[in-house]
């Protein structure tokens, strides 16, 4: 069994950013994921030791870490996987502000330190659809490592997550699942679309990024409807989303299908890569909570 360091003043593996505006308890600052776990090449990826796996909170005035939020073992286990989080900074929620970070490890596990994970052990709402046969490129799509005998299947947990500005609902979806769903009293189950990850705006339109069509969808929670928003051949597997104040969605293409540990030991992504982005609708921009 291999694991991974438990640096707790380095970054190992970082999965996900996001950015938050000045709020009476903190300055503006880029919050850094760090899964404590690093994807190689040949498709391994070693359990975390804790100290890898944290939280960390980067003021952007002085571009100073200011605050490291590690995690103990009981709470991200070595086979879990950190991959999303928002933050919500309103002071009648907590006085220093709440993190919700999301578990996509096959288990389906999430713990609860005093930053918040969603609680929800082996739910079928963070789980991975048996099974499940995306399709990319119109291609249905089979991962085979290098060396395989037999193919298998692309697997993944809860992934997309996306307060609603309000920050009252908070709306998820495992990559691997056709469904969409929601936290509220209110439980919505909504057709997603193997969603690999999420963003809002000031609409309280949840943008879903769709690999399996080259596309990004938005849910909009008032119509209970996921519509159209944008579709282009080179989004080839969106793999993180940020709007910015200046009303457009920035959207990393990963083209992770392509990787050689799924495709038995051939590179077949294309370089450089890329990084697209598409005006808001509606005068839609970055969400300011705090």
């Amino acid at each position: 069994m291999n694991f991974a360091t438990g640096n707790s003043s380095g970054f190992i593996s970082v999965q996900a950013l996001i950015i938050t505006a000045t709020a009476p308890s903190r300055p503006e600052t880029l919050w850094v994921l760090d899964t404590g776990r690093p994807n190689f090449l040949d498709g391994t990826t070693p359990y975390s030791f804790p100290g890898g796996p944290k939280l960390v909170a980067i003021n952007l005035i002085n571009n100073a870490i200011y605050k490291t939020y590690t995690f103990p073992a009981s709470v991200v286990y070595p086979d879990s996987y950190m991959n999303d989080v928002r933050i919500d900074l309103n002071p009648d929620i907590s006085a220093e502000g709440v993190a919700y970070i999301v578990d996509s490890s096959n288990e389906g596990r999430n713990g609860r330190p005093g930053t918040l994970f969603v609680n929800s052990d082996n739910h079928p709402s963070t789980l991975n659809t048996y099974s499940f046969v995306p399709s990319y490129q119109g291609l249905p799509f089979y991962a085979t490592g290098p060396g395989a005998q037999q193919f298998g299947h692309l697997t993944g947990g809860i992934d997309g997550v996306q307060l609603s500005p309000a920050g009252d609902v908070l709306v998820f979806s495992p990559v691997t699942s056709d469904y969409l769903y929601s936290i509220e009293t209110q439980y919505l189950r909504q057709r997603g679309g193997d969603a690999n990850g999420f963003e809002g705006d000031s609409n309280g339109l949840v943008y879903m990024l769709m690999p399996g069509s080259n596309a990004i969808f938005m849910y909009d929670p008032q119509k209970a409807q996921t519509l159209p928003f944008v579709r282009d051949p080179r989004i080839i597997w969106p793999d993180s989303a940020s709007v910015a104040e200046d009303g457009y969605i920035y959207v990393n293409i990963n083209q992770l299908p392509y990787m050689p540990g799924l495709n038995n030991g051939t590179d077949l992504r294309t370089y450089p890569g890329a990084i697209l982005r598409a005006r808001l609708p509606c005068n839609g921009s970055k969400i300011i909570s705090g």
